[in-house]
């Protein structure tokens, strides 16, 4: 799996779902810990390395270098006695014919870097991969920068939100957990989510509390027309339905389309499914709420997706900011005079919100942008920006388990 996301650049994910790799085929039980110990090496991945490079006197190949990260995951960070750790090592080695002659080295290094523990030296806190962080150093200080580093450390708390807003409190009373000022009910051990009491019910849906921002800060919405552009999976879309909104959700791809129908039927909820490109979706009605959540880069849900920072997501902005702007145009012309539109994408970076924003209202005199206040939300004065837009970060709230990194902006189209 390390191979896949560091050689082939690929998702989790995408690896879970591979039906021809060997992870499909192995019991509960152990995907569970397989994904375990991933999450483990991938988040304090600079952490690890370190440890190895430190001991490791000339280069090896990036297999025996997999190897060895695992090795120092468990003892480093899972506790798994020394000797059990070196030994799977050792042997996971000798099971590849062409690694055999690097177990005595894979022996050396894992009892080197166990020394640490034995000696109980203190660890470094984990950064971002070298890449991402030269990329986000345009952006943030250096200072905020390794505040990303740790929000990303551990695996992040699981947020629900609830259909029925009148029973917030009796669900997390039920299920134990923290209601957060937004009313998102956010449980502190992740856990199969198809077990948690409520699921198969409809009676809430996985979503950060980031994401259900966008919603919330719309208000009342009973009786509105509403279209959802780019919908799936449908958090937006099952949040628009539950509050009243007559809704109309489009999305392009038809794979993700059936997850948002598979959502909305698991909730009892009902929206108008079109699967289509926005740009190419042509209808004369006008809405009252149009909600734009922009494909993008997704570099502000690293504490979920730990991969990505090794998957050089940077390296799309460009083409990506060219597309949100195409999608974010076409859906204007579907807003009636009076009428709001909500823009949002989970990126780190103002290229890919704030600047769009920016250049968009340059060119349509006709719109302005509205002020967000969010405070009843647990939204802090300092996290709204000159112009009104809201900017998330990972390391907010970090006592309470953080948040996805996020961008909205509203922007009103004059009567």
């Amino acid at each position: 799996m390390l191979e896949k996301i560091f050689i082939e650049k690929r998702l989790i994910s995408d690896i879970k779902d591979e039906k021809q790799f060997a992870f499909w085929h192995l019991i509960p039980e152990d995907k569970a810990r397989s994904l375990s110990l991933l999450e483990t090496v991938l988040r304090n991945l600079t952490v690890i390395d370190d440890e190895i490079k430190e001991n490791l006197n000339k280069k090896t190949s990036y297999k025996v270098m997999n190897i060895l990260r695992i090795a120092s995951a468990e003892m480093l960070f899972n506790n798994i006695p020394i000797h059990a750790a070196v030994d799977c090592a050792v042997r996971l080695t000798k099971a590849d014919k062409k690694l055999e002659g690097c177990s005595g080295l894979v022996n050396a290094i894992s009892r080197k870097i166990a020394k640490k523990l034995i000696d109980g030296r203190k660890l470094d806190d984990p950064l971002l991969s070298k890449d991402f962080v030269a990329s986000l150093k345009s952006v943030y200080e250096f200072s905020i920068i390794k505040k990303f580093g740790l929000a990303q450390k551990k695996r992040p708390p699981l947020d629900l939100t609830i259909k029925d807003t009148g029973r917030e409190q009796f669900y997390a009373n039920l299920l134990q957990g923290v209601l957060l000022p937004s009313g998102t009910l956010r449980l502190p051990n992740q856990t199969q989510v198809s077990k948690i009491q409520g699921f198969d019910e409809g009676e809430w849906w996985v979503q950060d509390f980031s994401a259900s921002i966008p919603v919330k800060l719309l208000g009342p919405i009973d009786g509105l027309m509403a279209l959802d552009v780019c919908s799936a999976p449908g958090g937006k879309t099952m949040q628009l339905v539950s509050r009243g909104a007559q809704v109309t959700s489009i999305e392009i791809s038809k794979r993700r389309a059936r997850q948002l129908f598979q959502n909305l039927s698991r909730t009892k909820l009902t929206a108008d499914i079109v699967i289509q490109d926005i740009c190419k979706f042509d209808i004369k009605q006008l809405f009252d709420l149009v909600l734009v959540d922009a494909p993008c880069s997704a570099t502000g849900t690293i504490r979920r997706n730990c991969e990505l920072q090794y998957l050089e997501p940077f390296r799309r902005i460009n083409s990506l900011v060219e597309q949100q702007k195409e999608i974010l145009k076409k859906a204007m012309c579907f807003v009636k005079p009076g009428g709001r539109l909500i823009y949002s994408t989970c990126s780190l970076f103002p290229s890919e919100g704030e600047k769009i924003i920016e250049e968009i209202l340059q060119d349509f005199k006709n719109w302005r942008q509205q002020l967000i206040s969010g405070k009843s939300l647990g939204i802090r004065p300092e996290w709204i920006d000159r112009h009104g837009g809201l900017r998330l970060r990972p390391d907010f709230w970090d006592s309470f388990g953080g948040m996805d990194g996020f961008y909205v902006a509203i922007l009103l189209r004059e009567k």
